[in-house]
């Protein structure tokens, strides 16, 4: 993802992502470790679906407030009117 979005590798990614990406990623994350608790999984195959379906649950309701998903290489980011690296002149707007 550093590559496609022109990031320094000495740089951390999240310096480079708007705020509502890195919230919306938590967010997902923070469901799974609840849902694993609450669910009692357990092993690799049961936590990884978890938070696959909380990432794409998470995704489905931005999309749904007019947020666009931006997918790369399977990580995703949300955006609004905001340019997400000037080397890559790509412009995301609200729908």
């Amino acid at each position: 993802m550093k590559q496609i979005m022109g990031v320094p590798q000495n740089r951390p990614l999240a310096d480079f992502l708007p705020t509502i990406s890195i919230k919306a990623k938590d967010f997902a994350a923070e469901m799974t470790c609840v849902n694993v608790q609450t669910k009692d999984l357990h092993g690799e195959e049961s936590i990884t679906q978890e938070h696959v379906d909380n990432n794409a649950a998470v995704r489905k309701m931005l999309t749904e407030r007019g947020y666009t998903t931006l997918l790369f290489s399977g990580n995703w980011c949300v955006s609004f009117p905001f340019i997400i690296n000037t080397s890559l002149s790509l412009n995301f707007t609200k729908s």
